[in-house]
């Protein structure tokens, strides 16, 4: 009886338990950090967390996924460039060294949760972002390899030289709200200017860590 007693208990506390969790389905985790921001850092200028990019993982579709099978998939781009389709070229530019393009079409349908389309202006704008002089990237060696190159408002092809064998997986650009974000960051650029990145990183540094913080979600 002493057993049946105690099992009795455990599982009324059990079924306290799951009363007192989510009442929609939601999937909570625990995680040991929070995030710095959230959003509008799309170039992690701010900060680079771990944790931050999980969660906006679950917050950004990509163009192109990436599965835990080493196989690419489409998200927001139409398909994926491969060497079959004809979007994917490879060419040897001397020296060892490749070039590569991968020709990409946005989805008709994807959009922003404005409603807004998602278009090349988005791919272009974080294009001129990422390459802007004296920005703090996290990957420099990226923002010298790659081109953009645009064709209309849903096909641009994307280039880089030299090319790694990894620049086939996942997205090989990103893309950002230029509807938003993008006469904040004309201001930014005429304020940038005048500034050399050498003589005067620091106040670069700072102007465009302010530009990202007007469009993030800093912790409280």
């Amino acid at each position: 009886m002493r057993n049946v007693g105690k099992l009795a208990v455990l599982g009324i506390t059990a079924l306290g338990l799951a009363l007192a969790g989510p009442q929609d389905n939601s999937l909570v985790i625990g995680a040991s950090q929070e995030p710095r921001v959230l959003a509008g850092d799309f170039l992690n200028v701010i900060s680079n967390q771990s944790i931050k990019t999980e969660i906006e993982q679950y917050l950004f579709a990509p163009l192109i996924g990436f599965n835990a099978d080493s196989q690419n998939f489409p998200v927001l781009a139409t398909e994926v460039p491969t060497q079959q389709n004809g979007r994917l070229r490879v060419r040897d530019i001397g020296g060892g060294k490749k070039r590569l393009e991968m020709d990409i079409t946005i989805r008709p349908d994807a959009r922003w949760s404005d409603g807004k389309p998602i278009t090349t202006e988005d791919v272009a704008f974080y294009y001129e972002v990422g390459k802007a002089k004296g920005m703090p990237v996290l990957n420099p060696d990226y923002w010298e390899r790659v081109q953009l190159r645009v064709r209309d408002a849903r096909n641009f092809t994307v280039i880089f030289e030299p090319a790694y064998y990894y620049d086939t997986y996942g997205s090989p650009i990103g893309y950002a709200p230029k509807h938003i974000m993008g006469p904040e960051w004309e201001k930014v650029k005429a304020a940038a200017r005048n500034l050399d990145p050498d003589k005067d990183a620091e106040k670069l540094n700072e102007l465009y860590r302010n530009f990202f913080l007007k469009f993030s979600t800093p912790r409280r």
